[in-house]
């Protein structure tokens, strides 16, 4: 939190200790449930804002209605950054392999980030 020039608030430091104890995504409804009624809506979805513009967590959007939160595990991750949503199951799975962004960029403007989600069935869903 020092290096993004942050302060350990209580809200922050819940939040990012809920991250942590989830392996991979968590949606904002499964955080607050985690939270319980120590903070309010509002505080919790600005915590989450600053998180995400200061680096530290990623938001994932797979549809208007569904948007989950990772903890950001490299500088890589910072970058192109890709996931495997099964549709059936709704299990998000990290891609570890670097991506390239699959689209021409206009010579003068500049990439700073991309998401994407590959959208199917996992292994297990599809038998």
């Amino acid at each position: 939190m020092k290096k993004n020039h942050l302060s350990l608030t209580s809200c922050r430091k819940d939040i990012l200790s809920a991250l942590l104890d989830v392996t991979g995504t968590i949606s904002y409804t499964d955080l607050t449930d985690l939270l319980g009624n120590r903070y309010n809506r509002a505080t919790v979805y600005r915590t989450l804002k600053v998180l995400e513009k200061k680096g530290i967590i990623r938001k994932i959007t797979i549809d208007r209605r569904q948007v989950l939160y990772e903890v950001q595990k490299s500088q890589r991750d910072l970058k192109m950054h890709a996931h495997f949503f099964c549709r059936k199951c709704g299990n998000l799975i990290c891609i570890e392999e670097p991506v390239e962004i699959p689209v021409q960029i206009q010579e003068n403007f500049s990439t700073e980030d991309a998401e994407i989600v590959v959208k199917g069935l996992c292994v297990s869903c599809k038998e």
